[in-house]
């Protein structure tokens, strides 16, 4: 959804200065040909002032309106884009250590106390919504095995690597 707005709306009030401009330009050009009547002939006056143009004042005016124009949207920063909206995300962390030593291959439990304990991760892996979850294993030293990820594919795809390694 694309969205057009102006971070700072207040400053396009300034274009109402525009009318007020052209009318001090109309003005202005008005008591320059009442100034130069009183000169004398427009003729003669033409003659004498042969630099003087009657659109250059026009085009400049119209170029400095531009620029004017320009400068007020560029004040009032107009912006595109999607709507960015904060979300707060509620979920836990999880971080497992699994004792993955020889004494975890004994069959006190069925069929074993290491893979028991990797059904029992799983299982929780699979109830988990908007929480991340890490893995540390460890036998004699640690080790990370799961860097903390809320990717539950991927942990349970390590989990069921390291089931063939008992």
């Amino acid at each position: 959804m694309q969205l057009f707005r102006f971070a700072n709306p207040d400053f396009l009030n300034l274009l109402l200065l525009i009318p007020v401009m052209i009318l001090l330009f109309i003005i202005n050009a008005i008591w320059r040909k009442r100034s130069l009547k009183k000169l004398g002939d427009s003729v003669l006056v033409n003659r004498l002032l042969p630099e003087m143009s009657g659109t250059r004042p026009v085009v400049k005016f119209l170029l400095l309106m531009i620029a004017f124009s320009a400068s007020v949207i560029m004040l009032a920063r107009p912006q595109f884009g999607s709507k960015i909206e904060e979300v707060k995300k509620q979920g836990v962390e999880v971080i497992i250590a699994l004792d993955v030593s020889n004494s975890m291959l004994a069959e006190d439990i069925q069929p074993n106390r290491l893979t028991r304990a990797k059904q029992a991760i799983e299982r929780l892996v699979d109830n988990l919504k908007n929480d991340k979850i890490g893995l540390i294993v460890f036998a004699g030293d640690a080790y990370t095995q799961i860097p903390i990820t809320a990717d539950y594919v991927s942990a349970k795809m390590f989990l069921s690597q390291s089931k063939g390694q008992q």
